[in-house]
């Protein structure tokens, strides 16, 4: 963050937030802090590395600020997803959820992919990458074309209400 690097959805971006995610959720869900935490984390570092990098001292507050909000947003997340998750895969029993109602997870509620396939795993689920890519793409064309037919319905009418003020 002291370089620069802001959690994102792309390239070096999206490692950080991979990261800071997966810590963020073991330290919420399974050492149970129920309070932001991670900046108290990153302040430790900072302090404990800033002989050889003396750049995170100046950027102490900076780096707290963008650790704090990447939380606060990841557990507003997690707060509506992991519940649909958990019901998902309760009302499958032993059975592998389907991947277009994991896909919906996702694409829908902001259901971190790597999380729902760990969690999976851990409960002797069989996680397939492409199945999942499948069904993401399934489920984003559909959209995509539910969502272009209303507005194509819409610009017609309104082309024939013009031709016929025109005639």
């Amino acid at each position: 963050i002291a370089d620069g690097i802001l959690p994102g959805n792309v390239g070096r971006a999206y490692v950080l937030r991979k990261i800071m995610r997966r810590a963020i959720y073991h330290g919420s869900h399974r050492l149970g802090l129920s309070d932001v935490f991670f900046h108290q984390i990153t302040d430790y570092v900072t302090h404990m590395m800033s002989g050889p990098y003396p750049e995170l001292l100046t950027s102490r507050n900076f780096i707290s600020k963008i650790v704090q909000g990447e939380e606060r947003r990841f557990r507003n997340t997690l707060k509506s997803s992991l519940p649909k998750f958990h019901d998902l895969v309760e009302r499958h029993g032993n059975e592998m959820p389907p991947y277009k109602e994991l896909a919906k997870l996702y694409d829908t509620f902001g259901m971190p992919q790597d999380l729902m396939k760990v969690m999976l795993e851990h409960q002797n689920h069989e996680w397939s990458e492409e199945n999942f890519e499948q069904a993401l793409a399934e489920l984003q064309q559909t959209t995509q074309i539910a969502c272009a037919t209303p507005a194509q319905t819409k610009t017609k009418a309104i082309y024939q209400q013009l031709a016929e003020r025109v005639k």
